[in-house]
């Protein structure tokens, strides 16, 4: 057999050749296979979890609207167990195709501090109560409690509140 410079044997350095080729073909193999398990199984902690909102108290228990002293000023405000409870009266507004909301004026004072439409405290979306639901108590003064829409709104008629309790509640005076 010719032999190479180095005094080895021109098929025994083929041999070798192959032996590295080999090696490394296994070893790129491997770090594929090791690269795909990453990637399949997540380098990261997974999705993050949704946030569940918490439960709504009824009416008149722990964490819920108080029953005792009604607030004598229509508000918004946000309760212990994260809802948020709207007081004022109810009213339809026929504006933007309409909606429920509960408003700063009673019945028949005619409109809000602009001169226009009514100081809107919270516009009510139908969530567990249903709009049958909300219609049923139009004109009194109500505490509706439910979960605040975070982020905007296609209304821009003021907070939004889906509405998973409400009541009518005192007179407001």
């Amino acid at each position: 057999m010719p032999k190479t410079r180095a005094g080895h044997t021109k098929g025994a350095l083929e041999s070798s050749t192959l032996e590295v080729i080999a090696r490394s073909a296994a070893m790129a193999a491997l770090a594929v296979v090791m690269t795909a398990s990453l990637l399949l199984t997540g380098c990261s902690k997974g999705p993050a979890p949704v946030p569940q909102p918490a439960p709504v108290p009824a009416l008149g228990q722990p964490g819920g609207a108080p029953t005792g002293a009604v607030p004598t000023r229509p508000r918004l405000e946000q309760q212990r167990n994260g809802a948020s409870a709207a007081y004022g009266w109810l009213r339809r507004i026929d504006l933007e195709g309409g909606f429920w909301a509960v408003v700063a004026e009673p019945p028949g004072a005619g409109a809000g501090a602009g001169g226009g439409n009514p100081t809107i405290v919270a516009v009510l979306l139908p969530g567990k109560v249903l709009e049958s639901g909300i219609a049923r108590l139009e004109g009194a003064y109500v505490v509706a409690v439910g979960a605040r829409l975070a982020g905007a709104s296609i209304r821009m008629a003021g907070p939004e509140i889906t509405v998973d309790e409400i009541a009518a509640v005192g007179s407001g005076k």
